[in-house]
């Protein structure tokens, strides 16, 4: 095996990614059904929360913060994605990076 893993190196013997047209409802990958199947059993749970607290000192440039998590949620859409449900059926939707916004109300 290692010597046939070795013979393809650098061959380019994988097929090139390429974009396509996405469909109107993207089906949960096998482990987001697991976690969105979990979550509509018991909906109380914090199980898969990682609450995390940071406190900053000195002043804030406000505008360069906007900029930062607006520059990460336009290039991460799992940052901007929500789990809708039809029929009993959860999938996949991304939001338009323009519906996030960040609240700095204290």
């Amino acid at each position: 095996l290692a010597a046939r893993v070795e013979s393809e190196v650098g061959s380019g013997a994988r097929a090139a990614l390429t974009a396509r047209v996405r469909p109107e409802r993207v089906p949960l990958s096998l482990a987001q059904q697991r976690m969105w199947f979990l979550n509509r059993f018991d909906t109380l749970s914090s199980a898969n929360n990682i609450p995390v607290a940071i406190r900053l000192s000195g002043l804030l440039d406000v505008e360069a913060l906007q900029a930062a998590v607006s520059d990460v949620v336009v290039r991460h859409e799992i940052l901007r994605t929500v789990y809708p449900e039809v029929d009993g059926v959860g999938f996949q939707e991304v939001l338009s990076a323009d519906r996030v916004r960040l609240d700095l109300s204290p």
